[in-house]
């Protein structure tokens, strides 16, 4: 894997999602939460716009950074990200 990016595996934990009920959009605003693999404090916290189809996640950070994430294997909220490397994706609602 490469080290040189840091992100060896991405757990974002998107919390306060506020799913609009006569909406039926695929993009909410949120807050998000970034950890690194092993990690108990986020590197990175604050509004985001989550967006997901068909089983694909897309993650807009405020600060300009985005994340791709494509689903991997058979477990709910595992995806891979746009450099390959493995990522977790686990939603909070209020």
């Amino acid at each position: 894997m490469k080290s040189s990016n840091s992100f060896l595996a991405v757990a974002l934990a998107i919390a306060s999602l506020s799913f609009p009920v006569s909406v039926k959009a695929d993009t909410v605003n949120a807050r998000c939460d970034v950890f690194l693999k092993g990690e108990d404090r986020a590197i990175s916290s604050g509004p985001c716009t989550f967006s997901q189809r068909q089983g694909a996640v897309s993650i807009q950070l405020e600060n300009g950074r985005s994340y791709d994430l494509l689903p991997s294997g058979n477990r709910r909220g595992n995806y891979r990200d746009q450099n390959g490397d493995a990522a977790y994706s686990q939603c909070q609602r209020p």
